[in-house]
C-alpha cells in the first residue's frame, strides 16, 4: 500500500533535553524551539512532598525575573545530562509546546511518534527514568536515541566504516567523548564538565581579583564575547558591571581577553583529561586513524574561541568545530526518527 511521507511525519516530535537548553523540533510542522532548561513551579506547603500544582515561569522568561513569591521553587530538571526531576521536565515540555501552539495543529498525546535524546551508556536505573519520562509524554512508541548516534547522523559521518571517528560534545553540564567504528561505539567517556563550569570560573575570578560579584548572565556574556583559550589576532576588551563585594554598589570595570585566557584554560583542564582518558583506552589501529581524520567538536562549549586550536596543541590530534555545533544532535536525531517512520511503514 502506498504511503505519504507527509502523512507519516505530520505528528513527529524530537526532544533534546540538555542541562542548560532544551530543544523541541517537528519537521512536518516546521518548528524548532530552544529554551533554557529552567522552570519555576508553584508548590505551596500544603502539597509538600506530593508534587507541584502549576507552572509559574520557565526558560528565558524566568532568567529575566527575580522570584520573590512564597511557594515558588526554581528547578533544574536536567543535571549533568541526567534526569533529576521528571515531573518538572514534563511540565517544561508541555509549556514549550503550548507556547508554540503545537497542539493547535494536533494532539501529540494521541498518536505522535516521539524521539528523546539521551546520554549514551546510561546505567539501567537512569535509562529507565528517561524511558518512563518518554512514555508519560503520551506518544506512540517513544524512542530513546543516544546522543552520539544523533550527532553522528547530524554530521553525516559514516560510522559504519572500519575507521575511527571521534566526536567531542561540550555541553552545558556534561561533556562526552565518543569514538565510532564499524557502526558502534569503540570508545566512550564523559566528564561532569561543561559550559556552565567555564562561566563559573569567570565569576570566581572576578570575585577574587576584582572583588566584584558578577551576575551569571554577565559572566556568560563575557565568555561568549571576548573569552578565549587561544590567542586572538587583536586584543578584545569589554566593559562590564557588577556589585562591589565590599559596598554592594554597582562597580564598572574593563576586562580584556588576555586577563581571562589563563582562567579559561585552567577551567578546560577536565575536558582535556576526559579526552585523554578515552584515547588511552582505544585500540592502537584506531588511534592511527585519528591522527589523519582528527576529531569533531560539537555542543555549545565548542563555540569558545580557539578551543579547537587549543585541543590540537594539547592532545596532538587535529580538532575542528562542526558547522552549527549546537543543533547537530537534534538534527540527526530527527533524521533517525523519520527514517524509522519510513522503515516501519515500508514493512
Amino acid at each position: 500500500m502506498a504511503f505519504s511521507l507527509d502523512r507519516l511525519t505530520r505528528k513527529d516530535l524530537t526532544l533534546d533535553p540538555g542541562s542548560v537548553h532544551t530543544t523541541v523540533v517537528s519537521r512536518s510542522h516546521r518548528i524548532s524551539h530552544r529554551d533554557l532548561t529552567r522552570i519555576a513551579l508553584y508548590a505551596p506547603r500544603v502539597t509538600a512532598g506530593r508534587g507541584y500544582t502549576h507552572l509559574f515561569s520557565y526558560g528565558r522568561e524566568l532568567a529575566s525575573k527575580t522570584i520573590r513569591r512564597p511557594g515558588v521553587r526554581i528547578v533544574a530538571p536536567i543535571q549533568r545530562g541526567l534526569l533529576a526531576d521528571a515531573q518538572a521536565m514534563h511540565l517544561l515540555v508541555e509549556a514549550m509546546l503550548d507556547r508554540l501552539r503545537f497542539r493547535a495543529g494536533f494532539s501529540f498525546a494521541a498518536a505522535a511518534r516521539i524521539a528523546v535524546v539521551v546520554p549514551a551508556q546510561l546505567p539501567d536505573r537512569e535509562f529507565a527514568r528517561f524511558q518512563d519520562f518518554a512514555d508519560d509524554l503520551g506518544g506512540t512508541k517513544p524512542m530513546l536515541l543516544e546522543a552520539p548516534y544523533g550527532a553522528a547522523a547530524g554530521l553525516g559521518l559514516d560510522i559504519s566504516a572500519n575507521r575511527g571517528r571521534l566526536l567531542v560534545d561540550v555541553g552545558g553540564g556534561k561533556t562526552y567523548v565518543a569514538l565510532f567504528s564499524l557502526g558502534g561505539l569503540a570508545g566512550y567517556g564523559w566528564a561532569p564538565f561543561g559550559g556552565e563550569d567555564i562561566t563559573a570560573s569567570l565569576t570566581r575570578h572576578f570575585a577574587q581579583r576584582r572583588q566584584v560579584n558578577l551576575p551569571w548572565v554577565t559572566a556568560e556574556h563575557v565568555k561568549c564575547s571576548i573569552g578565549s583559550v587561544y590567542p586572538r589576532e587583536q586584543i578584545q576588551s569589554l566593559t562590564v558591571s557588577g556589585a562591589d563585594a565590599r559596598t554592594g554598589f554597582e562597580k564598572k570595570f574593563t576586562v580584556d581577553d588576555n586577563e581571562l585566557r589563563d582562567v579559561l584554560i585552567d577551567a578546560c583542564e577536565p575536558l582535556v583529561m576526559a579526552i585523554q582518558r578515552t584515547l588511552a583506552e582505544i585500540p592502537a589501529e584506531l588511534a592511527g586513524d585519528l591522527g589523519t581524520d582528527g576529531a569533531v567538536l560539537i555542543g555549545g562549549g565548542a563555540l569558545l574561541y580557539g578551543l579547537a586550536d587549543f585541543l590540537t596543541e594539547r592532545i596532538g590530534l587535529p580538532f575542528r568545530v562542526a558547522e552549527d555545533p549546537i543543533n547537530v544532535t537534534i538534527r540527526g536525531a530527527q533524521a533517525l526518527l523519520l527514517k524509522s517512520l519510513v522503515s516501519a511503514a515500508a514493512e
